[in-house]
Parts: C-alpha cells; sequence; structure tokens
C-alpha cells in the first residue's frame, strides 16, 4: 500500500497523460463520497520539495487522495474504483 501510494505521488510529480485521466474519473468519484476528508499533510510537489498542503484524504483509509487516485494498483475501499 505504501509503495502504490508513493507511485500515485511519482506520477503526480511527473504528470503522465493516460494516469492523469484515470485519476480525473477516479476523484470525481471520491468528491462525491462522504468518506472524502479535507486535512493537511506533508507532499512533495513538481519542485520536488516537500511542503505541508492541504487537501482531501480518505477517511476510510486514511491516504491522501492525491496520490491514491494516480496509483495503478491503488483501490478505493468502499469498491467505488
Amino acid at each position: 500500500m505504501i509503495k502504490d501510494i508513493l507511485n500515485g505521488w511519482k506520477n503526480y510529480v511527473v504528470p503522465d497523460a493516460i494516469i492523469d485521466q484515470e485519476a480525473e474519473v477516479r476523484a470525481e468519484i471520491c468528491a462525491s463520497c462522504p468518506f472524502a476528508k479535507k486535512g493537511k499533510f506533508s507532499a512533495m510537489l513538481r519542485d520536488y520539495k516537500f511542503h505541508e498542503i492541504e487537501g482531501h484524504y480518505c477517511g476510510k483509509c486514511k491516504c491522501p487522495l492525491s496520490p491514491k487516485v494516480r496509483s495503478k494498483n491503488e483501490k478505493c475501499p468502499l469498491n467505488k474504483w
């Protein structure tokens, strides 16, 4: 799971059109989920530096959604995608 989230961060930092398209579909599903929560966490951004950012995370598995939706192997804990 951690390996998959790290892969998702890599895909966030180094954009890929196919992965971004899938991430957009997943993010739309997450946006309507009552378990999507807003919070703060550390993230490596496109400048390759860690920043404290505000964003959404999954209230079920506690993963930040930006990398989760960009990881090929990650699954929604509610099987929505």
